[in-house]
């Protein structure tokens, strides 16, 4: 009954309604933002891996750091996989968070903060001290009405950010950010432009070396809180990888199996440059995610999967209320129409069961070729109608499956999607 009068709502009423409950949510747990350093980080993607990264590098220059995003939680004593299904959480458990934080000693808190977050003004009542965009490129247009507008809603963070009582507010963007002073205009202290190229001569591990802007983001953070350059540097050459992006999964099959996060066009696209060729085949399985979230993209990841993969295995992502036959059926159109059109001779399926349909790209690998899972990463859920959560994980379901052919022992099986 609440969402439907939610939906009934005038706009103007409802954003009134987001606004005031977040500054309640601040104030009934003492707006514990203001006894922190708060690093928001917003953009099209990327934006986990920078959390991670950041929280990763604090924590072993000896700052006492936690963080939440779609990945991982960490409240400066423990970390754990983001089960939520959700980037931002509402606005009593944000600010719950933000106060254990402070109980827990922590100092910094990095706030991944997304468009949709932003929009429903869950970012008001916290006072950032640092904005941060990895990027910018088309994504839940539908939501929001267009480009134009999912953009300015990226750009809220900013404004909040500048117009704060903190004492330092800072900017940080890609240094190719076009129209870069709808983000920077303001009452910033400190604006800081990022590129690639001030990665390239790192030495780390292959999934991180394999995006270099989000390296460049998490050391421009890192110079404006006064982190030695090499303290920072040592830091990001420890980590070996991160959950769910370019994630591995080795169980002593003959191919390469991986998983990454990638949900989007741009990312998929991204995936592969990080990757380059495979010695074999490439089998892709991919889906399309529903709930209002931008069906013209549907196609688009089908072709883009079929402009790379020998094989591409289409199922279900994450559903919500949409029939996930039809969104299926829209990706592997866009595949069939790319491979029909550029005479490729891509095998394409229509698997309706996630598990089903890594089982069959098990079944079809041969030794040498490549495995890719994107959609999901390190999510633990698929969320179908009702917002409904089915326990749900592709690395331990790929284990799992992978395990009984070629390992040793059986590992447990999550729930099927």
């Amino acid at each position: 009954m609440f969402s439907t009068l939610r939906a009934l709502a005038p706009k103007p009423l409802l954003a009134a309604y987001h606004f005031l409950l977040a500054y309640l949510a601040a104030a009934v747990y003492g707006f514990p933002s203001r006894r922190l350093t708060v690093i928001g980080v917003t953009g099209t993607y990327g934006k986990s891996s920078v959390v991670m990264l950041l929280g990763h590098v604090l924590r072993a220059t000896g700052h006492r750091v936690g963080w939440i995003s779609t990945a991982t939680v960490s409240d400066g004593e423990r970390e754990w996989l983001n089960a939520m299904k959700m980037t931002m959480p509402g606005r009593f458990h944000l600010q719950r968070f933000l106060r254990t934080l402070v109980r827990n000693g922590c100092t910094h808190a990095i706030v991944e903060t997304s468009s949709q977050g932003i929009s429903q003004h869950r970012h008001r009542g916290i006072a950032y001290d640092i904005a941060v965009l990895t990027n910018l490129s088309p994504e839940h247009l539908e939501a929001h009405g267009g480009f134009a507008a999912y953009r300015a809603a990226k750009a809220q963070l900013f404004a909040h950010t500048a117009s704060g009582r903190k004492e330092c507010r800072v900017a940080i963007a890609p240094a190719d950010l076009e129209n870069p002073e709808e983000f920077t205009n303001g009452r910033f202290t400190r604006t800081v432009t990022f590129r690639p190229e001030d990665a390239h001569d790192l030495t780390l591990a292959p999934a991180l070396a394999a995006f270099p802007g989000n390296i460049a983001a998490v050391l421009a953070v890192c110079d404006v809180l006064g982190v030695a350059r090499a303290a920072a540097v040592r830091a990001l050459a420890s980590v070996r990888g991160l959950p769910g992006r370019l994630e591995r999964i080795e169980c002593g099959q003959p191919f390469e199996v991986i998983v990454d996060y990638a949900f989007t066009p741009d990312a998929i696209n991204a995936v592969y440059r990080a990757l380059g060729p495979a010695s074999g085949r490439t089998i892709h399985v991919l889906g399309g995610t529903g709930g209002g979230r931008d069906r013209w993209k549907l196609p688009v990841l089908g072709a883009t999967a079929a402009a790379y993969a020998n094989v591409v295995i289409v199922t279900n992502e994450d559903p919500y209320d949409d029939d996930p036959l039809v969104l299926i059926r829209s990706v592997a159109d866009g595949a069939r129409e790319w491979a029909g059109s550029h005479g490729s001779g891509t095998l394409i399926e229509e698997v309706s069961d996630r598990r089903d349909a890594i089982a069959r790209a098990i079944a079809l690998a041969r030794p040498g070729d490549r495995i890719l899972v994107t959609g999901k990463g390190c999510e633990q859920a698929i969320v179908g109608p009702h917002g409904q959560k089915i326990p749900w994980d592709d690395r331990a379901v790929l284990r799992a499956l992978l395990e009984r052919q070629y390992g040793a022992h059986e590992a447990p099986q999550p729930s099927t999607g």
